[in-house]
């Protein structure tokens, strides 16, 4: 069997294979704010870690900024820019949010760098394009607290937000399908009993998570469930997306959420376990470990969030390279 595309299809059909896919994916920081520097970034990370699909990672605020959001670099540990003005401040403030053409304004510079990654790529290896759901959206525009009184006191303002940053997102992702990717990385950082609890997440939240895994029936579509305590339960009947979570002692057990989710699930070492603080062996040993419980499962390797800025290129290649050992040579 021929990787990438061939062998991702494989796994997620169930073969029992001998080797198994893998992806790794982190932030640029400072690069993540030109089209240009995010491709070449994306691009030199696949050609030395050849990855069995690519995921074009732009900053968390990139749906964000055109809605008047005000971010900056200040040194985060995956990445991720800090927040210093925020938009919405008062209800009627949802109102105002406007409907945008994802190829102006700060948007367009993440298309056209998806559209130089995929020009640039070989046709079998498949490329995922990340977008935050709105739920998210919302909460950079406003802050938490500011969106759990809303949607306490103000509920038709905030529904009304949300349907716009539906509205902008599925234009997203209409203008993403059209430039070739071959999924989109739904992220949800709310979908946690911390954060949102089931209800009103079920309200709020996952009737757009679907209608955003819907808009485009692409092949290797996934769903981000960001952090600990996650109700995954409303998400195990999707068809339209892969399941990508933190495999913490908070959350599910893989083997136990890869026997229930419809499509598949992807998942690995902790980014701030054993891939940030161990050594390659031991690394090795945690990934073969996992690999043999989900033998046969509907799975691929991953990080469980974004890569640490921190982690050693020893341990990225020890992880590669545990996916590819065959099983039957290495079983424990």
């Amino acid at each position: 069997m021929t990787r990438y595309r061939d062998l991702l299809s494989a796994a997620l059909q169930g073969e029992s294979l001998a080797i198994t896919p893998v992806a790794v994916w982190r932030h640029y920081p400072e690069r993540d704010q030109d089209s240009d520097s995010l491709a070449e970034a994306t691009l030199a990370d696949q050609a030395r870690f050849d990855g069995d699909l690519v995921k074009l990672t732009p900053a968390s605020t990139w749906q964000s900024r055109d809605q008047g959001l005000v971010d900056e670099w200040a040194g985060d540990a995956i990445g991720r820019r800090a927040i210093v003005s925020r938009p919405v401040q008062v209800p009627t403030d949802w109102l105002r949010l406007k409907q945008l053409d994802p190829w102006r304004g700060f948007s367009a510079r993440i298309l056209h760098s998806v559209e130089r990654v995929r020009r640039a790529l070989p046709g079998d290896i498949p490329l995922l394009a990340t977008v935050f759901n709105p739920i998210f959206q919302a909460v950079q525009l406003a802050g938490f607290d500011t969106l759990r009184n809303h949607a306490h006191a103000h509920q038709p303002e905030l529904t009304q937000g949300l349907d716009t940053l539906l509205r902008n997102t599925l234009s997203v992702i209409g203008a993403l399908a059209d430039l070739g990717v071959d999924g989109i990385f739904l992220a949800t950082q709310h979908a946690g009993r911390s954060a949102l609890a089931p209800e009103p997440y079920g309200s709020l939240a996952l009737p757009a998570d679907r209608a955003c895994l819907e808009a485009a029936p692409l092949p290797f579509n996934i769903l981000h469930l960001h952090g600990p305590d996650l109700h995954w339960e409303p998400f195990v009947d999707l068809t339209s997306a892969i399941i990508h979570y933190d495999a913490t002692p908070e959350n599910p057990e893989p083997a136990m959420l890869a026997s229930r989710v419809a499509r598949g699930l992807a998942t690995g070492p902790h980014p701030a376990g054993t891939l940030l603080h161990g050594d390659p062996q031991t690394l090795r040993a945690d990934i073969m470990a996992l690999r043999q419980r989900l033998f046969g499962r509907r799975f691929f390797l991953a990080p469980g969030c974004a890569l640490p800025l921190a982690v050693r290129e020893a341990q990225i290649m020890a992880m590669m390279r545990a996916a590819r050992e065959p099983l039957s040579a290495s079983a424990p």
